[in-house]
Order: C-alpha cells, then structure tokens, then sequence
C-alpha cells in the first residue's frame, strides 16, 4: 500500500514525474507479507513497521464474488453470472448442458478469444484501464514489491481457477512475475489456467 501511495496511480493527487528512487524505497521498507503478523486465535492482524497499511486490491473484488456466490449457493441458486469489476465467478451454465462464455479483451476492447466456463472464476489484471502516463509512458497501477516499481511485463493477464479470491491473487502476481515465470506458477498450480496478452498483442497460455 505505501508504495501505490508514492506512485499515486489512482489514489490522490496524479503523478506528474517518476518518484525519486530514495522514496521509493523508504516505502519498500515498510512493505511485505512478512511485515504482517496475524493471529488466528484473537482474530487479529499486527503491522510490524510504522507505515505500513493495507490495501485489498489484490484480492479484494476476487474475494467480493467468492462471498456472493456463497450466499447464493447457500440459497440453492446454483445458475448465476457474477461481475465484480472485471471479476467474474460463475456457477452453472444458463442452460441445461451449457457453460457461461465469457470474452477476453484486448487493448482496444476487442475480443481476443472466448472461455466456456462453469462453476469456475475469471479474473483480469493489467493496465488496459487503470495506469497513469508521466512524460509518455505508460504505468501500471500494479506495483511489483521487489523493485518499488510498476509492472510492466504484459498489459493484461487472465486467470480461471475454481476460486475467486484466489483467482484475483494469481492474476496479480501473474502480472509481476512476468511471462515466462508466470506460466512456470501456473504449471505448479492444478486447475489454474493463464491467458498472457503481451505487449506486441500476442498471446501466450
């Protein structure tokens, strides 16, 4: 969070110039998950550095879906079609042997190619709508902790995997990671799928 702070992408302010690197990394030192204490037993969550705080944009329309489609279920509504933001967690098909298509974008909006899914998440992350450019480039509104800096591997990363919040976070770490160790993740992850749109336009799975 202290580092989406200093390159204020969406929050405050606009950037205008690229944060100096000293306070760069005075934030990356107040960030990461090792910082973070929690214990179970009192539900409770410590920050161990002055600074720090928390942001659920990596999970946090991922996890949204998750809790819905509970509800939902637990209702016995089992057809369902959920968009939280670009989330999307989906139950049974529309119909009767069907499953719910859902459309990959690409750059300018059109479509790239089209997943049939059921029972199953799909979570998009990448710059395509959310960046700020200073100076004519472009920079991603996702931060990649080990350099302080905006991610700038690929504009769009999709995920399906059966859970939503975790779908969310892979799609996240997947547009850090970059193409190669991305894929290299997904392979290590069963049930988790990966659609890459890179910078040329191309595609990778």
């Amino acid at each position: 969070r202290p580092l989406s702070l200093v390159w204020r992408i969406e929050d405050g302010e606009p950037r205008v110039e690229v944060p100096p690197d000293e306070e760069i990394e005075a934030a990356r030192a107040v960030v990461g998950f090792r910082r973070i204490q929690l214990d179970p037993a009192a539900s409770t969550v410590r920050l161990e550095s002055e600074g720090m705080s928390l942001g659920m944009g990596g999970i946090g329309k991922g996890w949204a879906a998750a809790r819905v489609g509970d509800v939902l279920r637990g209702r016995g509504v089992h057809r369902f079609l959920i968009d939280a933001g670009g989330d999307v967690l989906v139950g049974d098909g529309p119909a009767a042997g069907e499953g719910w298509r859902v459309a990959i974008a690409g750059p300018g909006g059109e479509t790239l190619t089209t997943w049939t899914v059921e029972n199953m998440a799909v979570a998009t992350s990448g710059d395509y709508a959310r960046f700020r450019e200073i100076d004519g480039v472009r920079y991603s509104h996702i931060i990649d902790p080990r350099t302080g800096r905006p991610a700038a591997w690929m504009p769009s990363v999709t995920v399906r995997y059966a859970d939503a919040a975790s779908a969310d976070a892979y799609a996240t770490a997947a547009s850090v990671l970059g193409p190669d160790e991305a894929l290299k993740f997904a392979e290590r992850k069963p049930g988790l799928e990966v659609l890459l749109v890179l910078r040329d336009g191309t595609l990778r799975k």
